[in-house]
């Protein structure tokens, strides 16, 4: 062991190979009663010294670690307040201490064991299952066991007394806490045996096979009737059922059953009968309608065909047309131009007629509407302008009239003699001009 010399620690080691447990002087039972001179008490931790150490300030004695630890901080003696102080170990105090007669701190619970205080420590072996002493209290090895018991106790509270000791249900081999199996699992428990509820001579079995028991064996159940069907609300015992249904009154409602039976088979034979001939209506209805539908299939079939032929036709047609599209543009000297407001539209006529009338000159568009290749997929009318001299003139006006079909060369007949107009051509005058040149008229759509 080192000493202390105000500035370096000291590492506490005791001279007897084991760290004494710290002890204060009322737990402690002596043999024989303390001189008055003799101070045993640290005045720091108030505990039986422990390697007693002396100031050289005031000579009293404090434990090893106790007055290094004050030492350490810079603090002051606790007795005399002296600041510049050494400490050394007191071994005399030691022999001392160590020599002290002691009764064992579980005196009060049976263990008469008496020592010097240096072996107390190892007679107690504090907080371990082994030790000398059979009344130290030790802690239950079981996890969620909180309960201490001395040694000689601990072995029977592990294996016979504590609740959280291992267990295994002797009748299902499910193992857990003893408090579990014996309290939650055994209320649950599909193999453990219970009595029949009816007290019959199947006292104990299975609380799984319980069930089966009540519903099919025990013969002190009370059960429905075999005739319950017939009319008989009476519930006799299982074992009872034979001599109950001997009674004459069975053979009674069994009649009136079979009675009410047979009544009810002639009305169920009736429904079906019903049922059957308009299950037979339905099903010359379905025939009727899936000849009907396939018919209908087929005719659709061959209307499509015929459509795909002709839109190919009109296609083909439309494709080497060499008549005009919109927009175009008409001179007085182009004649009747014939043209489509558009692909798959309308066929049509056009011609621009001059009317001289010195000083100037009366234009006049004349329009017509023929058979066309398209007819027959009823193109729309489009609104159709003549621009002439900057200025958008409506041309079709939309009136029955209007669609009339006319002869392929009316307008030639018109442009002969414009003064006699046939009903269904469109006449629209344009207006005056001065030029001597030719007007001409841009025809558009929108």
């Amino acid at each position: 062991m080192r000493a202390g010399n105000g500035k370096q620690g000291i590492k506490l080691e005791w001279p007897y190979g084991h760290i004494m447990s710290h002890f204060s002087k009322d737990e402690l039972s002596f043999v024989k009663e303390l001189p008055e001179h003799v101070d045993i008490e640290c005045p720091v931790c108030l505990n039986i010294l422990t390697d007693p150490h002396q100031v050289s300030c005031c000579g009293r004695n404090f434990c090893g670690y106790c007055i290094e630890r004050i030492k350490a901080s810079n603090g002051a003696c606790p007795i005399c307040k002296q600041v510049e102080y050494r400490f050394f170990p007191d071994k005399k105090c030691l022999r001392i201490i160590n020599g002290l007669q002691v009764h064992c701190t579980n005196k009060s619970k049976g263990c008469e064991w008496r020592v010097e205080l240096r072996s107390l420590s190892i007679h107690l072996n504090h907080g371990k299952r082994e030790g000398e002493c059979l009344y130290e209290e030790v802690q239950c090895q079981h996890v969620l066991c909180s309960k201490k018991e001395g040694r000689c106790y601990l072995k029977n509270h592990e294996q016979n007394e504590c609740p959280q000791r291992p267990y295994q249900c002797q009748f299902c081999k499910v193992e857990g806490a003893y408090f579990f199996i014996t309290e939650d699992h055994s209320t649950n428990c599909s193999s453990y045996p219970v009595p029949c509820p009816n007290t019959c001579t199947s006292s104990h079995m299975s609380r799984q096979r319980l069930n089966s028991h009540i519903a099919v064996h025990c013969p002190l159940q009370p059960v429905n009737c075999a005739f319950s069907w017939a009319g008989c609300n009476e519930k006799p015992l299982r074992k009872d059922m034979e001599a109950h249904t001997s009674d004459a009154k069975h053979m009674t409602l069994l009649a009136v059953a079979c009675g009410q039976l047979k009544n009810e088979n002639e009305e169920v034979l009736k429904e079906i009968n019903e049922v059957k001939a308009e299950n037979e209506k339905i099903k010359e209805e379905n025939r009727v309608l899936r000849e009907k539908i396939t018919n209908d299939n087929k005719e659709m079939k061959e209307e499509l065909s015929r459509r795909d032929t002709q839109i190919l036709s009109i296609f083909n047609i439309a494709t080497n047309s060499s008549k005009w599209l919109l927009p175009i543009d008409i001179t007085i000297t182009s004649g009747v131009v014939h043209f489509y407001t558009s692909k798959c539209g309308h066929h049509m006529s056009a011609s621009l007629v001059k009317k001289d009338d010195l000083p100037t000159s009366i234009y006049t568009l004349f329009l017509a509407f023929h058979e066309g290749i398209f007819d027959s997929l009823k193109p729309k009318v489009l609104q159709i302008f003549g621009k002439y001299k900057d200025r958008a003139i409506p041309l079709i006006e939309d009136t029955e009239k209007t669609y009339d079909k006319m002869p392929y060369d009316v307008l030639d007949e018109v442009n002969n003699n414009n003064d006699t107009v046939p009903t269904g051509v469109i006449k629209r005058e344009l207006g005056e001009s001065l030029f001597i040149f030719t007007e001409d008229v841009h025809l558009f759509v929108k």
